[in-house]
């Protein structure tokens, strides 16, 4: 499954844009975001795919918060995953609108985990330079 979830992702955004195959694509956006539980090497570079995402219609980017929802619930590691994915994407020249609502999700899911993982993040950040 997790190679599956990989395969998918890779061409979620395209599928999602296409309105003959939207709705199809975007309960596959659901499913890979609901069993991303593995936390596998796999799962890690799916996360960091959907952190890429860009969506542009407001229904689309409303589905994708609630499946980052359970995305940061469906395993304890994928909270931290997708903020440090969020904050270096963030930090990048490639920056993705969806940056910041995706950090309030986060911290709406779990703040006390949220606040951890981001002070994490930039402690990472700090010891680089």
């Amino acid at each position: 499954l997790p190679e599956l979830r990989h395969l998918v992702v890779l061409k979620l955004e395209m599928w999602l844009i296409n309105q003959k195959i939207s709705r199809p694509a975007q309960d596959l956006l659901l499913s890979v975001c609901h069993n991303c539980n593995t936390h596998s090497v796999l799962d890690i570079e799916v996360m960091s795919s959907l952190s890429k995402l860009r969506l542009k219609t407001k229904p689309n980017i409303n589905l994708f918060l609630a499946s980052l929802r359970d995305l940061c619930t469906a395993h304890p590691d994928n909270l931290p995953t997708m903020m440090k994915q969020t904050i270096f994407n963030e930090l990048s020249n490639a920056r993705n609108t969806n940056n910041m609502p995706m950090l309030a999700v986060m911290f709406q899911t779990d703040p006390e985990k949220a606040a951890a993982s981001l002070a994490n993040v930039f402690m990472e950040l700090l010891l680089q330079k």
